[in-house]
Protein backbone atom coordinates (compact mmCIF):
# COMPACT_ATOMS: atom_id res chain seq x y z
CA UNK A 1 0.00 0.00 0.00
CA UNK A 2 1.65 3.15 -1.09
CA UNK A 3 1.56 6.72 0.95
CA UNK A 4 -0.03 9.70 -0.31
CA UNK A 5 2.49 12.52 0.14
CA UNK A 6 1.49 14.56 -2.12
CA UNK A 7 -0.78 17.04 -0.15
CA UNK A 8 0.38 20.44 0.33
CA UNK A 9 1.83 21.69 3.24
CA UNK A 10 0.61 24.22 5.70
CA UNK A 11 1.51 28.36 5.52
CA UNK A 12 3.71 27.86 8.56
CA UNK A 13 5.60 25.28 7.89
CA UNK A 14 7.62 24.76 4.24
CA UNK A 15 7.97 21.41 2.07
CA UNK A 16 11.55 20.71 3.43
CA UNK A 17 10.82 20.54 7.21
CA UNK A 18 7.88 18.86 6.61
CA UNK A 19 9.85 15.77 4.61
CA UNK A 20 12.74 16.25 6.36
CA UNK A 21 12.31 16.98 10.13
CA UNK A 22 15.82 17.97 11.84
CA UNK A 23 17.71 14.73 13.76
CA UNK A 24 17.34 16.79 17.16
CA UNK A 25 13.42 17.00 16.33
CA UNK A 26 12.77 13.60 15.32
CA UNK A 27 14.38 12.29 19.14
CA UNK A 28 11.62 13.56 20.44
CA UNK A 29 9.60 10.63 18.82
CA UNK A 30 11.65 8.37 20.14
CA UNK A 31 9.58 6.62 23.47
CA UNK A 32 7.34 5.51 20.67
CA UNK A 33 9.20 5.00 17.60
CA UNK A 34 11.24 2.25 20.55
CA UNK A 35 7.73 1.38 21.71
CA UNK A 36 6.57 0.46 17.78
CA UNK A 37 9.24 -1.38 17.37
CA UNK A 38 8.66 -3.66 20.02
CA UNK A 39 5.31 -4.20 19.16
CA UNK A 40 6.18 -5.83 15.77
CA UNK A 41 8.37 -8.52 17.98
CA UNK A 42 7.00 -12.07 19.08
CA UNK A 43 5.30 -12.19 22.54
CA UNK A 44 4.02 -8.86 22.49
CA UNK A 45 1.64 -8.40 25.81
CA UNK A 46 -1.20 -6.09 26.87
CA UNK A 47 1.02 -4.00 28.53
CA UNK A 48 3.21 -2.87 26.26
CA UNK A 49 -0.35 -2.09 24.10
CA UNK A 50 -1.42 -0.03 27.09
CA UNK A 51 1.61 1.70 27.02
CA UNK A 52 1.97 2.46 23.21
CA UNK A 53 -1.42 3.37 23.12
CA UNK A 54 -1.31 5.73 26.02
CA UNK A 55 1.47 7.48 24.07
CA UNK A 56 -0.31 8.06 21.28
CA UNK A 57 -3.96 9.57 23.16
CA UNK A 58 -1.20 11.98 24.84
CA UNK A 59 -0.81 15.36 23.18
CA UNK A 60 2.42 15.77 20.94
CA UNK A 61 5.11 17.52 22.24
CA UNK A 62 5.97 21.27 21.33
CA UNK A 63 9.24 19.78 19.62
CA UNK A 64 8.11 17.12 17.79
CA UNK A 65 7.70 17.65 14.21
CA UNK A 66 3.72 16.65 13.00
CA UNK A 67 5.39 15.07 10.15
CA UNK A 68 7.05 12.58 12.60
CA UNK A 69 4.32 11.74 14.23
CA UNK A 70 2.24 11.77 10.84
CA UNK A 71 4.63 9.08 9.43
CA UNK A 72 4.58 7.42 12.85
CA UNK A 73 0.48 6.88 12.61
CA UNK A 74 0.76 5.79 8.68
CA UNK A 75 2.89 2.86 9.88
CA UNK A 76 0.34 1.70 12.20
CA UNK A 77 -2.77 2.35 9.60
CA UNK A 78 -0.61 -0.18 6.75
CA UNK A 79 0.49 -2.18 9.38
CA UNK A 80 -2.88 -4.66 9.37
CA UNK A 81 -1.69 -6.61 12.35
CA UNK A 82 -0.43 -3.34 14.22
CA UNK A 83 -4.18 -2.43 13.63
CA UNK A 84 -5.65 -5.48 15.36
CA UNK A 85 -3.49 -5.03 18.47
CA UNK A 86 -5.80 -4.55 21.57
CA UNK A 87 -5.23 -3.00 24.65
CA UNK A 88 -6.89 -4.13 28.43
CA UNK A 89 -9.84 -1.19 27.76
CA UNK A 90 -11.03 -2.97 24.15
CA UNK A 91 -9.47 0.03 22.09
CA UNK A 92 -7.49 -1.28 19.24
CA UNK A 93 -3.82 0.25 17.64
CA UNK A 94 -5.78 1.37 14.35
CA UNK A 95 -8.73 2.98 15.81
CA UNK A 96 -6.36 5.40 17.83
CA UNK A 97 -4.02 5.38 15.50
CA UNK A 98 -6.32 7.24 13.17
CA UNK A 99 -8.07 9.56 15.65
CA UNK A 100 -4.58 10.89 16.23
CA UNK A 101 -3.42 11.47 12.89
CA UNK A 102 -6.65 13.18 12.04
CA UNK A 103 -6.32 14.93 15.11
CA UNK A 104 -3.15 16.49 13.20
CA UNK A 105 -5.75 18.43 10.74
CA UNK A 106 -4.29 19.58 7.24
CA UNK A 107 -2.78 18.52 5.34
CA UNK A 108 -1.60 15.33 7.06
CA UNK A 109 -5.38 13.94 7.45
CA UNK A 110 -5.58 14.11 3.42
CA UNK A 111 -2.81 11.15 3.80
CA UNK A 112 -5.14 8.83 4.88
CA UNK A 113 -6.38 6.38 2.10
CA UNK A 114 -9.58 4.90 2.34
CA UNK A 115 -8.43 1.77 2.82
CA UNK A 116 -6.75 3.06 6.14
CA UNK A 117 -10.28 4.04 6.89
CA UNK A 118 -11.71 0.97 6.60
CA UNK A 119 -9.02 -1.02 8.76
CA UNK A 120 -9.21 1.40 11.56
CA UNK A 121 -12.77 1.57 11.98
CA UNK A 122 -13.83 -2.41 11.21
CA UNK A 123 -15.70 -3.84 14.39
CA UNK A 124 -13.40 -6.09 16.10
CA UNK A 125 -14.70 -9.61 15.74
CA UNK A 126 -16.82 -10.18 18.80
CA UNK A 127 -15.26 -13.76 20.66
CA UNK A 128 -17.38 -16.54 21.38
CA UNK A 129 -18.49 -16.29 24.79
CA UNK A 130 -17.21 -19.28 26.03
CA UNK A 131 -17.11 -19.09 29.80
CA UNK A 132 -21.08 -18.24 29.99
CA UNK A 133 -21.45 -21.06 28.03
CA UNK A 134 -19.33 -23.63 30.18
CA UNK A 135 -20.88 -22.07 32.95
CA UNK A 136 -24.46 -22.94 31.83
CA UNK A 137 -23.05 -26.24 30.84
CA UNK A 138 -21.86 -26.92 34.51
CA UNK A 139 -24.98 -25.92 36.22
CA UNK A 140 -27.02 -28.31 33.64
CA UNK A 141 -24.64 -31.02 34.64
CA UNK A 142 -25.10 -30.48 37.89
CA UNK A 143 -28.74 -30.59 37.53
CA UNK A 144 -28.74 -33.67 35.75
CA UNK A 145 -26.78 -35.02 38.05
CA UNK A 146 -29.24 -37.44 40.47
CA UNK A 147 -30.24 -38.53 37.09
CA UNK A 148 -27.44 -39.41 35.59
CA UNK A 149 -26.15 -41.15 38.62
CA UNK A 150 -29.42 -42.65 39.55
CA UNK A 151 -29.41 -44.57 35.78
CA UNK A 152 -25.65 -45.18 36.18
CA UNK A 153 -25.84 -46.90 39.51
CA UNK A 154 -29.33 -49.11 39.20
CA UNK A 155 -29.67 -49.84 35.49
CA UNK A 156 -26.06 -50.33 34.25
CA UNK A 157 -24.10 -53.52 35.07
CA UNK A 158 -21.18 -52.86 37.52
CA UNK A 159 -17.75 -52.88 35.79
CA UNK A 160 -15.52 -55.63 37.10
CA UNK A 161 -13.11 -53.53 38.99
CA UNK A 162 -15.80 -52.34 41.39
CA UNK A 163 -18.08 -54.77 43.76
CA UNK A 164 -22.15 -54.41 42.95
CA UNK A 165 -21.88 -53.38 46.42
CA UNK A 166 -20.39 -49.88 46.08
CA UNK A 167 -23.21 -49.19 43.53
CA UNK A 168 -26.04 -50.11 45.82
CA UNK A 169 -24.44 -48.20 48.44
CA UNK A 170 -24.43 -44.44 46.40
CA UNK A 171 -27.99 -45.47 44.49
CA UNK A 172 -29.73 -45.59 48.12
CA UNK A 173 -27.98 -42.31 49.43
CA UNK A 174 -30.52 -40.42 51.70
CA UNK A 175 -29.09 -37.24 49.01
CA UNK A 176 -29.52 -39.08 45.86
CA UNK A 177 -33.35 -40.21 47.38
CA UNK A 178 -33.87 -36.32 48.44
CA UNK A 179 -32.35 -34.86 44.87
CA UNK A 180 -34.75 -37.33 42.71
CA UNK A 181 -37.94 -36.51 44.83
CA UNK A 182 -37.22 -33.03 44.77
CA UNK A 183 -35.65 -32.64 41.43
CA UNK A 184 -37.99 -30.04 39.74
CA UNK A 185 -36.95 -27.28 42.84
CA UNK A 186 -33.55 -28.71 43.30
CA UNK A 187 -32.96 -28.13 39.17
CA UNK A 188 -34.38 -24.55 39.73
CA UNK A 189 -32.33 -23.62 42.46
CA UNK A 190 -28.86 -24.73 40.29
CA UNK A 191 -29.68 -23.70 37.12
CA UNK A 192 -32.02 -20.34 38.23
CA UNK A 193 -28.94 -18.28 39.56
CA UNK A 194 -26.65 -19.11 36.54
CA UNK A 195 -29.40 -17.70 34.22
CA UNK A 196 -30.23 -14.92 36.03
CA UNK A 197 -26.22 -14.39 36.12
CA UNK A 198 -25.81 -14.09 32.19
CA UNK A 199 -28.91 -12.43 31.93
CA UNK A 200 -27.47 -9.49 33.92
CA UNK A 201 -24.33 -9.23 31.77
CA UNK A 202 -26.79 -9.40 28.63
CA UNK A 203 -28.61 -6.42 30.27
CA UNK A 204 -25.86 -4.68 32.07
CA UNK A 205 -27.38 -4.99 35.36
CA UNK A 206 -24.91 -5.29 38.26
CA UNK A 207 -27.51 -5.40 40.90
CA UNK A 208 -28.75 -8.20 39.55
CA UNK A 209 -25.11 -9.96 38.75
CA UNK A 210 -24.70 -9.66 42.67
CA UNK A 211 -28.27 -11.71 43.30
CA UNK A 212 -27.23 -14.16 41.01
CA UNK A 213 -23.69 -14.73 42.75
CA UNK A 214 -25.22 -14.56 46.46
CA UNK A 215 -27.82 -17.29 45.51
CA UNK A 216 -24.84 -19.70 44.24
CA UNK A 217 -22.72 -19.20 47.19
CA UNK A 218 -26.03 -19.99 49.03
CA UNK A 219 -26.51 -23.27 47.29
CA UNK A 220 -22.35 -23.91 47.78
CA UNK A 221 -22.35 -23.20 51.51
CA UNK A 222 -26.13 -25.54 51.65
CA UNK A 223 -24.27 -28.23 50.16
CA UNK A 224 -21.04 -28.24 51.91
CA UNK A 225 -23.23 -28.16 55.21
CA UNK A 226 -25.37 -31.01 53.89
CA UNK A 227 -22.17 -33.02 53.18
CA UNK A 228 -20.81 -31.99 56.86
CA UNK A 229 -23.75 -33.57 58.41
CA UNK A 230 -24.22 -36.77 56.35
CA UNK A 231 -20.21 -36.83 57.13
CA UNK A 232 -20.28 -39.90 59.30
CA UNK A 233 -23.63 -41.25 59.21
CA UNK A 234 -24.26 -41.52 55.06
CA UNK A 235 -20.27 -40.63 53.44
CA UNK A 236 -21.94 -41.74 50.22
CA UNK A 237 -24.39 -38.29 50.25
CA UNK A 238 -21.64 -36.39 51.96
CA UNK A 239 -19.48 -37.09 48.91
CA UNK A 240 -22.73 -36.06 46.41
CA UNK A 241 -23.20 -33.19 48.41
CA UNK A 242 -19.61 -32.31 48.04
CA UNK A 243 -19.64 -32.86 43.69
CA UNK A 244 -22.81 -30.62 43.73
CA UNK A 245 -21.07 -27.58 45.63
CA UNK A 246 -17.50 -28.33 43.47
CA UNK A 247 -19.88 -28.19 40.36
CA UNK A 248 -21.38 -24.75 41.74
CA UNK A 249 -18.11 -23.32 42.24
CA UNK A 250 -16.97 -23.89 38.82
CA UNK A 251 -20.27 -22.53 37.43
CA UNK A 252 -19.71 -19.22 39.85
CA UNK A 253 -16.06 -19.12 38.52
CA UNK A 254 -17.06 -19.24 34.77
CA UNK A 255 -19.87 -17.05 35.52
CA UNK A 256 -17.20 -14.59 37.31
CA UNK A 257 -15.92 -12.09 34.37
CA UNK A 258 -12.13 -11.62 35.09
CA UNK A 259 -10.79 -8.40 36.13
CA UNK A 260 -9.50 -6.10 33.69
CA UNK A 261 -5.57 -5.32 34.14
CA UNK A 262 -4.96 -1.80 35.89
CA UNK A 263 -3.04 0.75 33.23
Amino acid sequence: MERVREAPAPPEESPLSLLQPPPELVREARPLLEQLASLREPGVTTAQVDVFLAGLAAPRPSHEPPRVRADLMLDVLEDEWLCELTGSTGRRAGQVALEALLGLGYPYALEVTPEMLAQARRSPPVPFPFRPVLGLGLAGLNALLPLGVGVGLTELPPPGLLPESFFRLFASTPFLSLRLELWPAFSLALLGPPLLSVLADGFKRPSLKRLSHALQWLGVGLAVWGAALWGREAPASAVLALFTALLSLLTLHCLTPPKAPES
